[in-house]
C-alpha cells in the first residue's frame, strides 16, 4: 500500500510540475515598434519587429496609433493583418489612412497570439505638412513661376494653389493664382502674371482638406525692374542660383562705335555682327549661353563685332559683361516692355545667336527677327550675378 502511494504522489508532482512548466513557456510575444519612415508616393511606412513569440504561434499583428500618447488598445486606430508570423520576423505597412497635417502622432506595434495581445514601445511621428512652397522662378516685372509640392497618399485626388500679397503670411482672402489639380504626390506650377515691377511680394501655396486651408511656408520675390550692382536694370532673376548666377542684368547703354569717312564724307554709329559673310557654325539659342557665344564670336571672326564691343565694356568697376543669346535677349526685352520700361537707344539690339552666314538674331521689342550680320545696329551688354 505504501509502494502505491508513492507511486501516486510522484506521479501527481511530475504532472503538477509539467503543467506549471507550459504556463511558463507559454506567454504574450515581445516586440518593438520600428521608426515611423514616409515613402515617395507620400505614404507612411510603419510596422515592429517580433522578439519572442511567448511560446506560441502569433496569428495577428499590427500597428495601432493615436494623437494622444496614451496609446492603448482601447484608444487606437489600427492597420493589422493575420498571419503566422515567428520570432526576429521584422512586418510593415504602407498605410493609406489619411494622416492631418502638422499632426503628431503616437503610434504602437501589437502581436497577437492564444495568450494574448502584447503592444511594443511608444513611436511619436509628426505627419509633414499636405503642401509645400518651392522657391518660385523665372521673375520678370510682371511675372513669376510659382512652384509648389503635394503630398498626399496615391489616389487622393485635390486641388491645390498660391495665394501672394505685399504683406507677410498671405490667406485666401488675399490675391490668390490659379489652382492645379494634384494627385498623390506632386509637384505643381502656376504662372503668375499682372505683378508690379520692383515690388515685393509675399507668396505661399495652399490646399483645402475638409474645409480646412492649409498654406506652405511663406516665400519672398522682389519682382525685376530695379538698377543692379553695375547700374543696369535687373530685368530677370531665375530665382535660384545655378551655374554660378541667378540675375541677368542689361546696360542702358549702346555699345556701338561711329564710323566716318571723308569719301564720301558720312558718319554711321553702330556695331555689325559680322563686317564678312560667313557661318562660323557654334552659336547657341538657348538661356546660360551668351557668355559662350560671344567668346566664340570673338575667336572667329576678327575686327569690330557686336560681341566685341560687349566683351570690351566695363562700367562701374564691372567688366564681365557679353553679348546675351536669343534666349537670354527675348526674355530681357519682353521683361523690361512689359513693365513698362525703356532703354536709352530703344528696344532693338543683336543677340550672339547666329541664323546662317548672312543671318544673325536681332531682337526687336520682345520679338527676335532676323538681320544682315553686315549691317548696323544697336548692341546692349548683358552681365549675369
Amino acid at each position: 500500500m505504501k509502494t502505491y502511494f508513492i507511486l501516486f504522489l510522484s506521479l501527481f508532482l511530475f504532472s503538477c510540475s509539467s503543467s506549471s512548466d507550459d504556463e511558463v513557456r507559454e506567454s504574450v510575444p515581445q516586440l518593438t515598434t520600428k521608426d515611423i519612415s514616409l515613402d515617395d508616393d507620400g505614404l507612411l511606412k510603419i510596422g515592429g519587429k517580433i522578439t519572442n513569440t511567448g511560446g506560441s504561434q502569433i496569428s495577428r499583428v499590427g500597428v495601432i496609433w493615436s494623437t494622444s500618447a496614451n496609446v492603448s488598445l482601447e484608444n487606437y486606430a489600427t492597420e493589422d493583418k493575420e498571419e503566422l508570423f515567428s520570432s526576429n520576423e521584422d512586418f510593415e505597412f504602407r498605410s493609406k489612412k489619411i494622416f492631418l497635417p502638422n499632426t503628431t502622432y503616437y503610434f504602437r506595434a501589437f502581436a497577437q497570439n492564444n495568450k494574448g495581445t502584447a503592444l511594443g514601445n511608444v513611436v511619436s511621428y509628426k505627419y509633414r505638412n499636405v503642401i509645400e512652397t518651392l522657391d518660385p522662378t523665372e521673375i520678370t516685372t510682371v511675372s513669376a513661376t510659382l512652384n509648389g509640392k503635394y503630398y498626399q497618399p496615391l489616389g487622393n485626388l485635390s486641388y491645390a494653389g498660391f495665394v501672394y500679397a505685399t504683406h507677410s503670411e498671405p490667406t485666401i482672402f488675399d490675391s490668390s493664382a490659379a489652382s492645379a489639380a494634384t494627385l498623390g504626390t506632386m509637384n505643381f506650377k502656376v504662372q503668375l502674371t499682372g505683378l508690379t515691377r520692383n515690388t515685393e511680394y509675399y507668396i505661399r501655396s495652399y490646399t483645402k482638406i475638409d474645409n480646412r486651408y492649409y498654406y506652405g511656408e511663406e516665400k519672398k520675390i522682389k519682382t525685376a525692374g530695379y538698377f543692379g550692382p553695375a547700374g543696369g536694370i535687373v530685368a530677370y532673376d531665375k530665382g535660384v542660383t545655378t551655374d554660378g548666377w541667378r540675375y541677368l542684368e542689361i546696360s542702358n547703354k549702346d555699345v556701338g562705335k561711329n564710323y566716318c569717312s571723308t569719301m564720301p564724307p558720312m558718319c554711321r554709329f553702330g556695331a555689325a555682327w559680322s563686317e564678312t559673310n560667313n557661318y562660323i557654325a557654334g552659336t547657341s539659342e538657348k538661356m546660360g549661353e551668351g557668355p559662350n557665344n560671344t567668346n566664340f564670336i570673338i575667336s572667329k571672326i576678327s575686327g569690330d563685332t557686336a560681341a566685341k564691343f560687349c566683351k570690351q565694356y566695363s562700367v562701374n568697376g564691372y567688366s564681365d559683361w557679353f553679348l546675351p543669346s536669343k534666349a537670354e535677349a527675348e526674355v530681357i526685352f519682353t521683361s523690361i516692355r512689359k513693365g513698362g520700361m525703356y532703354l536709352n537707344s530703344g528696344l532693338v539690339s543683336w543677340t550672339s545667336s547666329e541664323i546662317n552666314s548672312n543671318e544673325a538674331y536681332l531682337i526687336y521689342g520682345d520679338g527676335s527677327t532676323s538681320g544682315q550680320k553686315y549691317a548696323d545696329y544697336k548692341t546692349y551688354p548683358v552681365r549675369r550675378y
